[in-house]
């Protein structure tokens, strides 16, 4: 025969255990209640109500239609209601292991053979579909019998997700061939409908599911049908974790990721994969894409600065990326620290003229656009295309000081062209104030000396918008 022990609380506990599943869709409730040893279940749904209370060791019959052992001491007690007809036995195992059974309708005591017997036959095909008692004996003799494939069916009549998963998990630890793991996992996402009780049977089980490409196909398509932010992330982050999980897969799970609502559950999970894996080009590029959809400017920033310093060259269609989603980043400061990060890549010019402009475009704040700009300026080897951005960014700049900020450090670019530094005096000519005009005119006067005149030129024609004569004596004695 076989036998399915409800194991009793250590006697020295003395506190009080609860947990309760529901299923709302189907209207359904269960809850189990434990103290001191003593279990109570209650079972609600559509087409049955009944509670059950007992202590000790259970001992099922081999074919499900009666309880034949209890322990010492303990008790069985199942009641139910139906049609105004209330009806409840109890089973008491003396010192011995002796059992007594008592059969009531209503409060009158009626004989247990054949009337409760038959009731208890009854009731126990209800209890084992509702209720994880005599799961493992159960499971054990359909199993026996039929193979996975009876389990699977079996637990397709289940009424509750948390019973349905308890059968699943008492299926899995047995061996289980690639394709039964396969049948496994689909039936899984199409039977269990609470996001708690699938994400932890996929998370309890993530080694002997990814273990094949089919296996890690299901998986992933189970994963699918998890609309929990919370939970998905927990599964998504886990299998990232698992080295079996190939970059075809990744690009799969990245695909799920894409329904994640919460800026800091998506964030979690890219920054996972991020930290976690040397994942290839393409799937950077899903993940520079995926970080359009983060709202936060503070969880994008976090994203976005993992996501390109996992790289030393982004090509000029990742970096397109990187700035389009930049452009939903309202915060200026937000904004500038990505440009910082940008800095480390090895850009081509072109490209330095890209960020430059987005800055320029974007960055509206006088301090952080400056910062922005002299990163690039002190990083980069200054170009046509970027000198150009950079003089257009300058136009953006109210400040007269963030202004000479820029063009000092411009200042600093060595091997600058005549036809740069003409550009650069034109420029530096709007600035309004002496003293910073002054400034900028001085630091940039060494270049004038190895170049020719149309420079020199070019300096003074900027030199002549100082109107103090003090400071424009020392714009042109810097040049002499």
């Amino acid at each position: 025969m076989f036998r399915f022990y409800f194991l009793s609380l250590i006697a020295t506990f003395t506190f009080t255990t609860f947990f309760a599943v529901s299923d709302t869709n189907a209207q359904s409730s269960y809850s189990h209640n434990v103290n001191n040893g003593s279990h109570k279940i209650k079972v609600k749904t559509p087409l049955t109500s009944f509670e059950i209370e007992y202590e000790g060791e259970i001992i099922i019959s081999d074919n499900d239609q009666d309880i034949v052992g209890i322990t010492d001491g303990g008790y069985f007690k199942v009641k139910k209601s139906a049609f105004g007809k209330k009806r409840r036995i109890e089973i008491d195992a003396d010192r011995h292991g002796q059992l007594t059974k008592k059969y009531f309708v209503g409060r009158r005591e009626k004989t247990y053979i054949p009337d409760g017997k038959d009731w208890l036959a009854e009731m126990l095909p209800e209890i084992f579909r509702t209720t994880t008692i005599g799961a493992e004996s159960r499971m054990e003799r359909i199993y026996e019998k039929e193979g996975a494939d009876g389990v699977i069916d079996d637990i397709e009549d289940k009424d509750s997700d948390h019973v349905k998963s308890e059968y699943y998990s008492l299926l899995l630890e047995k061996n289980l061939s690639p394709n039964q793991l396969t049948e496994v996992i689909e039936s899984m996402g199409d039977e269990i409908d609470s996001d708690h009780y699938l994400s932890n049977i996929l998370k309890d089980n993530r080694d002997a599911f990814l273990s094949t490409d089919e296996s890690i196909s299901a998986y992933i398509e189970a994963a699918e049908s998890i609309s929990s932010d919370h939970y998905l992330s927990e599964v998504l982050r886990d299998a990232i974790e698992d080295d079996s999980i190939s970059e075809d897969h990744v690009s799969k799970l990245l695909g799920i990721t894409r329904s994640i609502s919460s800026d800091h559950y998506i964030t979690e999970v890219l920054n996972t994969l991020l930290s976690d894996r040397d994942i290839n080009d393409s799937n950077l590029r899903k993940v520079f894409l995926l970080s359009e959809s983060v709202s936060s400017d503070h969880y994008k920033t976090e994203l976005l600065k993992e996501a390109i310093n996992t790289r030393r060259t982004l090509d000029d269609a990742t970096l397109q990326i990187v700035l389009d989603a930049l452009d939903d980043v309202s915060s200026d400061h937000y904004a500038s620290e990505i440009i910082k990060e940008i800095k480390r890549q090895n850009l081509t010019d072109p490209m330095v003229a890209q960020v430059i402009s987005y800055s320029a475009e974007n960055i509206h704040s006088d301090h952080y656009l400056t910062e922005s700009l002299k990163q690039m300026i002190n990083n980069y080897d200054i170009g046509g295309a970027s000198l150009d951005a950079i003089i257009e960014g300058l136009d953006e700049i109210g400040s007269d000081h963030y202004a000479s900020e820029v063009i000092e450090d411009l200042a600093d670019q060595r091997n600058l062209t005549e036809d740069q530094l003409v550009k650069i005096f034109e420029v530096v000519g709007d600035i309004n104030s002496d003293h910073y005009l002054t400034e900028a005119l001085k630091q940039l006067a060494p270049h004038v000396s190895e170049c020719g005149s149309r420079v020199e030129e070019a300096y003074k024609d900027a030199a002549r918008n100082i109107s103090s004569e003090t400071y424009y004596g020392r714009a042109l004695k810097a040049i002499d």
